[in-house]
């Protein structure tokens, strides 16, 4: 079995909603370049450069910039309408970089003005605990909340700064993006993975690294029960689908990996690297027995990228997976990519912090 491709087979049909914004740039090689460095920074695989179209593809669909007018085009294609919303929203402010008028131009489109995100949900902070030395384990109760325990492993939190004020949350304006709150009623937000979703108390479970600086886990520790808080999502991609797993996590992706390997099929085999403080850190997991799980610990000096570099064995059939910190994750992208020159189809590499 083979990873799922990132991309539909044709990326250039079959998408139910769409979106254009044209813009006030010529078409000129300089701004195609800007365009193909955008396609590689956030890692969109190139599957159109043509003279006229230069297009990118993910999971979630298509978004191309046309040329064969005399301003450029961009378009963003996609199944998804809350997807779209935020597709738009981040390349006008992207853009806005390039020219500043941009930021105001109008995407073509219907807009329900100052409506809620399509994928905004609240829920109620139900229960915080002291899962480990390190980590809190939050609770939260909505009704609805069981899309986010399908097809992404991670949801975006959002919480008032302000905890007394009444939540004011993000809305569509008459250009097609998205306004966010600010000053006394802007929010945090922040990206996390979901533990578990109970289906029969509609009660979402995530757990939060305690670290020195860390705003949400100051706030888990702040007794918020009963507060009212956001989530969008779910994204991040989904369980990996191969015969073979490898898997490294530091103390922020390790509720990512638990919840891969506790879904892991009996057929698939694989190991997981996991990298806690020390033994108080290490969580009790239950997961398929092809899966081996290696407890690294940062008090005795061990390193997940060192872990990599060891793990040599590879196959046409083996995933990569692997989440940590900024500098860390740009070593496991040499190693895998470069240096041993692994399909960028069977590699996952994020940075979790910087």
């Amino acid at each position: 079995m083979q990873p799922r491709s990132p991309y539909k087979e044709d990326n250039r049909v079959g998408f139910t909603h769409s979106s254009e914004l044209t813009l006030p740039l010529e078409a000129t090689a300089e701004l195609q370049q800007f365009w193909r460095a955008q396609l590689a920074e956030h890692e969109l695989d190139t599957v159109e450069d043509s003279a006229d179209t230069i297009a990118g593809g993910a999971s979630w669909g298509r978004i191309e910039m046309r040329l064969d007018q005399p301003t450029a085009c961009i378009r963003v294609s996609t199944d998804d309408e809350s997807v779209l919303l935020l597709a738009r929203s981040d390349i006008s402010a992207h853009l806005a970089g390039l020219d500043e008028r941009i930021g105001q131009l109008a995407w073509t489109g219907e807009h329900k003005v100052g409506a809620r995100l399509p994928e905004l949900a609240t829920a109620a902070v139900s229960r915080v605990t002291r899962l480990a030395p390190h980590y809190y384990r939050v609770e939260l109760v909505g009704d609805a909340l069981a899309r986010f325990a399908q097809t992404g492993l991670h949801f975006r939190l959002l919480r008032q700064s302000d905890a007394s004020r009444t939540p004011v949350w993000p809305a569509v304006n008459a250009r097609g993006n998205v306004d966010w709150p600010s000053g006394e009623d802007s929010l945090y937000q922040k990206v996390y993975t979901v533990r578990t979703f109970d289906t029969a108390s509609n009660t979402l479970v995530f757990d939060v690294f305690i670290h020195d600086g860390g705003i949400t886990s100051e706030w888990a520790a702040s007794e918020p029960v009963g507060q009212t808080v956001g989530l969008l999502g779910p994204g991040g991609g989904w369980f990996p689908d191969a015969e073979t797993l490898m898997l490294f996590g530091d103390e922020t992706a390790l509720p990512a990996v638990l919840r891969i390997i506790e879904n892991t099929p009996e057929h698939v085999d694989g190991q997981a690297y996991l990298l806690v403080e020390d033994a108080l850190d290490e969580q009790t997991v239950v997961h398929s027995s092809g899966v081996t799980v290696h407890w690294l610990h940062r008090a005795r000096g061990d390193s997940l990228v060192v872990a990599l570099e060891r793990a040599t064995t590879d196959t046409p059939t083996t995933y990569w997976w692997f989440a940590s910190s900024q500098g860390d994750t740009k070593a496991a992208q040499r190693v895998l990519r470069k240096d041993r020159a692994i399909d960028k189809h069977r590699v996952y590499a994020a940075a979790y912090w910087s």
